[in-house]
Order: C-alpha cells, then structure tokens, then sequence
C-alpha cells in the first residue's frame, strides 16, 4: 500500500507531538519519499548492470569493426597512393635520364666537331709558327 503526500503529512504532524520535531525528521528521513516500490532490489541492479554491459559490449563491438573498417579503407588509401607515386618518380627518373642521355650525345657531338676543327686549325702554318714562339717564349723562363 502507497501512502499519499496528504497521509505522509498527516503521520508526520502526529510524530513531531508524540517523539518530537527532531526525531520526527530522523524518522522520515531514513524512509524512502515514495514507496517501497520505488526502492530498487538487488535484482534490479543486477538487470540494469546486465543491459549496460550488453549495451556498452555491443558498442564496443561496432566501434572496434568501425575501426577495422577505416584501418582497411586507410591502408587501401595509402598503397594506391603509394603506388601512384611510385609510378610518377619511376617515370620522372626516366625522363631525367633520357634527357641527360640526349644532353650528352650533343654535347659529345659539338666537343668532337670542335675537336676537328681545333685539329684543322692546328694544321696552318701560321698557327704552328705562333704555337712554336709560344714554346720558345715558355721554355726561356720569360713570362
């Protein structure tokens, strides 16, 4: 039985008259305010622990494959990206090098057209005359 607001009230004048104001407010502090049916049991505990348990192992449950789920997108993400980039600096190092071997084939080609013409030039006798003053001009010590 559910006692009123109006029958708590009630009661609790009467206390205060019959033990006194101060253990009339001790006394219904030590009762529950609405009812033992109110109250929970230890049974109740135990069930709400339960659910919060399967409710939070549930949680758990779909952060972790949550997780999973980005952990495999991430890496799916990261080995096409490094792939791609693997692919652009393989083909930038073939580019260079064959850049650098054309650089180099005419750059070989001018050096052994100057190379003929310095030897053409070398040829004339004006120029053996002054290369042969140069010599003796160098080995007199002058300078």
């Amino acid at each position: 039985m559910v006692a009123s607001e109006r029958e708590r009230l009630a009661l609790y004048g009467r206390l205060k008259e019959v033990i006194g104001v101060d253990n009339a407010d001790t006394f219904f502090g030590l009762l529950p305010r609405a009812g033992f049916e109110e109250v929970a049991t230890r049974a109740d505990l135990e069930r709400w622990t339960a659910a919060a348990k399967s409710d939070l192992d549930q949680w758990r449950a779909a952060t972790q494959a949550d997780l999973e789920a980005w952990r495999a997108a991430t890496k799916a993400d990261l080995d096409q990206w490094r792939a791609a980039t693997k692919a652009d600096l393989d083909q930038w190092r073939a580019d260079t090098k064959a850049d650098l071997d054309h650089w180099c084939t005419v750059t070989r080609h001018e050096m052994q057209q100057r190379l003929a013409h310095l030897r053409e030039n070398l040829k004339t006798p004006a120029l053996r005359e002054e290369f042969e003053r140069a010599n003796q001009f160098r080995g007199t010590g002058q300078r």
